[in-house]
């Protein structure tokens, strides 16, 4: 059994990080990935006057599946007028095949549906600031920002 980043040793220099390799350890990154979640875009949100709360009838599921959420930092307060919250930065990784073909946007939000190690994880609405390891081999990753007081 090959466990890591083992890359035999040949006579001929090769790239590292091959198809072949990618498919061997791929499983890897995934085994840690404890929560379950979709990458949404709302669209138009409604209000209905009826309940007092807005919807997202149009909302569309780009992605669902397997995540894992790690924050980069503790939330920081963020002040504005009449508007105090804190926000923090979090980064969602997803399996490497997870956002092939996919029009993924700054925007578009992340909400975690299941995370057995940490339930409040599911009640937070992450969004999309920015787009990270673009080229690497084994997992994608998005860098997103959590307003502590918005709630799915």
């Amino acid at each position: 059994m090959v466990w890591g980043l083992h890359v035999p040793l040949t006579a001929t220099p090769g790239p590292l990080f091959t198809p072949a390799w990618v498919a061997a350890v791929k499983g890897t990154p995934e085994s840690g990935m404890t929560a379950t979640g979709q990458v949404v875009r709302l669209g138009q949100r409604v209000y209905d006057p009826a309940t007092n709360t807005y919807t997202y009838p149009d909302r569309m599921v780009l992605y669902s599946g397997k995540m894992r959420v790690q924050p980069l930092r503790t939330a920081t307060p963020r002040i504005m007028p009449n508007d105090t919250t804190s926000a923090q930065t979090v980064l969602i990784s997803m399996p490497i095949a997870a956002l092939d073909g996919l029009d993924i946007q700054t925007g578009d939000r992340v909400i975690v549906t299941a995370s057995p190690l940490n339930a409040q994880l599911t009640e937070l609405q992450y969004i999309i600031k920015e787009f990270m390891d673009s080229s690497n081999p084994v997992e994608r990753t998005v860098l997103c920002e959590v307003n502590q007081e918005m709630r799915v």
